[in-house]
């Protein structure tokens, strides 16, 4: 499975997030892409929304989207 030429398996580095917090070396899992049931990305974010409401949801959502956005401006050298 591949997404966006991200492939299944593929292995994520450790990061050091700062504040003594590291990400360790992961593999990514993108068996959730397959469609229906409990386990695939609709069944999650349905499990998400159910347990969180909807404001809580949109608001982590909103955290996520700024710290992309902020991280691809550091990327490209804007900030």
């Amino acid at each position: 499975m591949f997404a966006l030429g991200v492939y299944h398996d593929d292995a994520l580095p450790s990061v050091d997030l700062g504040d003594g917090a590291i990400w360790t070396e992961a593999k990514l899992d993108l068996s959730p892409m397959r469609l229906g049931g409990d386990a695939s990305w609709t069944g999650r974010a349905l499990k998400l929304l159910a347990e969180l409401g909807p404001f809580k949801l949109a608001f982590l959502e909103s955290l996520l989207r700024a710290a992309d956005v902020r991280a691809s401006k550091k990327e490209a050298g804007h900030e």
